[in-house]
C-alpha cells in the first residue's frame, strides 16, 4: 500500500478535530480494551473517565442492542446478552427523563435530588406501577413519596420476575456535568444519584452505572453521604494503555467507510508485521487474539506508516513510543480522542511535505503538527469543563520550560490572575486547592488534574498536550503555532 494511499485512508477514516465528539460511532470502530472489561460489568456502579475516555462511547454501546452484544460476547459478560439498558441520563442519547431544565426546577421546589433519581428509576423500571395521569415530574415524585411500601413492592416484584427469568435491566448516566448550569446544584443531583445507586444496590437484578469526570468525584461534597465508601469502592477508571491506542487506531483503518482502501490496508498490516484478522457475522474486522496484545508486530506496521525515527538517529525518539508520550497530562494518561486527533491532522499536514529520504504516510514534523492540533482541542475541552482554566494559562504564554515556581508566580501576579478567578468563577467554583491569599496554591490544583508536574529539583513542567497550545516553550520541544 503506498504512502499516498495510507494517508488517505487515515484522512477519511480518522474524526475531525471539530467533530471527534460528536460523530456518531460506527460499529466497526468499536474497540474493546481488555482493561474496560470492569467497565461493562454489572457490578460496577461508577465508571470514572475523563473527557475523551470513552465514557459516553460506553453508554451508548450499552443501550444499542447490536453493540450490547458485541461487547458481551467479546467480554465473556453473558449477563450483558440478556440486559435491557435504558438511559436514565445522557445530552447525547433521548430518554425518559428529566431535562436540565426539569431537573433545575424541581430542586427550587425543594424537592431533594436523591428522591428525584429514585422517581426516575421507578418511571423507568415499573412505569405500569404509576397512574397514568402523572405526567409531571413533580406529581410522579410525590406520588412514589406518598406510595413508598407500594412502590418497594413493586420493585421486589419486578426484581423477582428478572431472577427467575435470568434478566436485568440497567439504568445508566451520562454526562453529569451537564445536568444544570448551576454547579452548586450539579453537585446536590449527583450527590443524590450515588445514594440512590447505593439504594439500588439491595436488588440483584436492578441495575445502575454512572459515567462520572474523576474530578466530579473526587469532590468531598459529592462524596458527602452515609455508606459512600461502599458505592465508590466498586468505581473502576477508563484507561487506555499504549497498545490499545494503536488497536484503536488500527480498527479505524480496517472498517472506514472505503471498503477497498480498508482491505488494502489489512493486507497492508498483514504483510509487513503479520497483523491477523477475524471477520465478525456483522461484517466487522478485528485483530485476531493472538496478535492484538502483540506490541512488536503493531510497532512494526506503525514504523511502515511513519518510519522508525524522529529524526535520523535512535536518539531522536522511537515515533511508537514518541506519540502517546507526547499526547498524555502529567499523570501518563493519554486520550484516545486527542491520539486520533494527532493522527488525522499529521495525515492532511503530511500531504504539505518533502521528504529527505523514503516517503511515508506521515512526515516526523507533521507528527508534531498533530500534537500541536490535539493541544488545542484539548485546551478548548477544559475550557468547557473549567472556565477559570483561560485566565490561569494565558499569562503563561512564553514561559520556558520546566521553569522555576517563582518564575511562574511571579507572572500570575503581574497578570492579577489570582484576583480575577476569585472575581469571576461562576458557574463552576474554583478548586478548593486555590486559597485566596496564594497565587502559588494554583500550582496545586493544575497539578491535581493532570495539567502540570513537580520535577525533583523542585522546577515545574507542562506536558505537551497543555504547553504547545497555551504557548510555552520548550528548548528541543514542538514548537509552539
Amino acid at each position: 500500500m503506498k504512502a499516498t494511499e495510507l494517508r488517505h485512508l487515515l484522512e477519511a477514516a480518522l474524526p475531525e478535530a471539530a467533530h471527534a465528539e460528536q460523530s456518531d460511532l460506527q460499529l466497526g470502530h468499536m474497540y474493546l480494551p481488555a482493561g474496560h472489561i470492569k467497565a461493562v460489568a454489572l457490578s460496577r456502579p461508577v465508571v470514572v473517565g475523563d473527557r475523551g475516555s470513552g465514557k459516553s462511547f460506553w453508554l451508548k454501546s450499552l443501550v444499542d442492542d447490536t453493540r450490547r452484544q458485541l461487547i458481551g460476547k467479546t467480554f465473556q459478560q453473558e449477563e450483558l446478552l440478556s440486559c435491557e439498558v435504558k438511559t436514565g441520563f445522557s445530552p447525547d442519547v433521548d430518554g425518559d427523563y428529566p431535562t436540565p431544565k426539569d431537573l433545575a426546577r424541581l430542586v427550587q421546589d425543594g424537592l431533594s435530588p436523591d428522591a428525584i433519581w429514585y422517581a426516575v428509576m421507578v418511571h423507568l423500571i415499573v412505569p405500569e406501577s404509576l397512574p397514568g395521569n402523572l405526567v409531571f415530574w413533580k406529581d410522579r415524585i410525590s406520588w412514589i413519596q406518598e406510595q413508598s411500601e407500594t412502590v418497594t413492592a413493586k420493585l421486589r416484584a419486578k426484581n423477582a420476575e428478572l431472577h427467575a427469568k435470568k434478566q436485568c435491566i440497567l439504568i445508566a448516566f451520562d454526562g453529569l456535568d451537564r445536568l444544570s448550569p448551576s454547579w452548586r446544584d450539579t453537585v446536590a443531583l449527583v450527590r443524590g444519584l450515588l445514594q440512590t445507586q447505593l439504594e439500588f444496590g439491595r436488588y440483584s437484578q436492578l441495575r445502575t452505572k454512572a459515567f462520572i469526570r474523576p474530578d466530579m468525584l473526587a469532590s468531598p461534597e459529592v462524596r458527602q453521604f452515609p455508606d459512600a465508601s461502599k458505592l465508590l469502592s466498586l468505581a473502576v477508571k477508563l484507561e487506555w494503555e499504549a497498545i490499545d491506542l494503536y488497536g484503536l487506531l488500527w480498527q479505524y483503518l480496517a472498517n472506514s467507510s472505503i471498503p477497498s482502501q480498508s482491505a488494502a490496508f489489512r493486507k497492508f498490516a498483514d504483510k509487513v508485521a503479520k497483523l491477523s484478522w477475524d471477520e465478525g457475522s456483522n461484517g466487522v474486522f478485528v485483530l485476531t487474539q493472538a496478535v492484538r496484545h502483540d506490541e512488536n508486530r503493531q510497532e512494526q506496521l506503525f514504523h511502515q506508516i511513519a518510519g522508525e525515527n524522529l529524526g535520523r538517529g535512535k536518539k531522536s525518539g522511537n515515533t511508537w513510543t514518541w506519540l502517546p508520550k507526547h499526547l498524555s497530562d502529567a499523570h501518563g494518561y493519554t486520550s484516545p480522542r486527542s491520539f486520533l486527533v494527532a493522527l488525522r491532522f499529521a495525515a492532511v499536514d503530511s500531504n504539505k511535505r518533502k521528504f529527505a529520504g523514503k516517503e511515508f504516510a506521515l512526515h516526523t514534523s507533521s507528527l508534531k503538527s498533530g500534537v500541536s492540533e490535539a493541544s488545542k482541542v484539548r485546551r478548548h475541552e477544559l475550557e468547557e469543563n473549567f472556565p477559570w482554566i483561560g485566565d490561569v494559562l494565558k499569562p503563561l504564554k512564553g514561559l520556558g520550560l520546566p521553569a522555576r515556581k517563582q518564575d511562574v508566580v511571579i507572572k500570575w501576579k503581574k497578570a492579577e490572575t489570582l484576583s480575577s478567578l476569585l472575581a469571576h468563577h461562576e458557574p463552576v467554583p474554583l478548586p478548593e486547592a486555590i486559597k485566596e491569599t496564594d497565587p502559588a496554591s494554583i500550582l496545586a490544583a493544575l497539578e491535581q488534574l493532570g495539567l502540570c508536574r513537580l520535577l525533583s529539583d523542585g522546577r515545574i513542567d507542562f506536558p505537551d498536550i497543555v504547553r504547545v497550545d497555551a504557548g510555552m516553550t520548550r528548548k528541543g520541544g514542538i514548537p509552539v503555532r
